[in-house]
């Protein structure tokens, strides 16, 4: 969870953003008492996954992240000029997953 205050009107809040309620409730995050809770929920909380499986699909003993690269590149050549959903994004990274450094070498 984000560990940082949420922002309101009246300056800055108690508690995390990440205890503001679950992503479902979606814009309705949003109040008077966070601001912020919605945006730094979902884009911030999407660029820590993101920034996960680059340490995932990277060679553990050199750091060499090419595996990363190119699930990366593979999902921007299947979607270019078309909208993907989290399921797409998941089903290019599952099928690169299986080929990586960690994950060979947790067998």
């Amino acid at each position: 969870m984000l560990p940082y205050p949420p922002r309101g009107d009246t300056g800055v809040g108690t508690g995390k953003v990440g205890e503001m309620g679950p992503l479902i409730l979606g814009l309705r995050l949003r109040s008077r008492k966070a601001m912020n809770a919605y945006s730094d929920l979902v884009y911030e909380k999407g660029a820590l996954v993101v920034r996960m499986l680059h340490f995932l699909f990277s060679d553990p003993s050199s750091g060499k992240d090419q595996p990363f690269l190119a699930m990366m590149s593979d999902f921007v050549k299947r979607y270019t000029d078309k909208a993907a959903s989290t399921d797409d994004f998941v089903e290019v990274a599952n099928a690169h997953f299986a080929r990586t450094p960690s994950r060979s070498t947790s067998e």
